[in-house]
């Protein structure tokens, strides 16, 4: 019984040392090196589309282009605008998700996307202001 008894604490001594881990002094290995991986990727360039459109509201593709009579649908991009008269509006949804509804007297224009936090800009217009987003 007494040698019986030594066995299962000597067994059972065994097994907790092999589910325990290292000892400590005992050399472990070393954490397996990662790799770092460089986005060489093409950013897409910025879009947004004009929906909902109510009244007067005029669009521009881009900085280059006069303004015309926007239609539901249409794409812009960076430099791109949209702007409203009164009792007006217009929703933009951006390429990266992001839903702007413009408001009457209001202008509207896409700027390049920066990763980085910075201060927007905001200019009153008459009873609307002038966002760049």
């Amino acid at each position: 019984m007494l040698r019986r008894s030594v066995f299962l604490l000597l067994a059972l001594a065994v097994a907790a040392l092999g589910c325990g881990g290292p000892l400590a002094g005992s050399p472990t290995s070393a954490p397996a090196p990662t790799a770092t991986v460089e986005n060489t990727a093409t950013p897409i360039p910025r879009t947004a589309i004009l929906s909902e459109l109510l009244n007067q509201v005029e669009a521009r593709k881009d900085v280059q282009v006069d303004w015309q009579t926007a239609t539901d649908g249409q794409q812009i991009g960076v430099g791109g605008a949209a702007k409203t008269s009164n009792e007006s509006r217009v929703r933009i949804e951006t390429s990266e998700g992001t839903i702007v509804r413009v408001a009457p007297n209001s202008e509207f224009e896409l700027t390049v996307f920066s990763p980085q936090v910075t201060n927007g800009s905001c200019h009153p217009a008459g009873s609307g202001a002038k966002r760049k987003v």
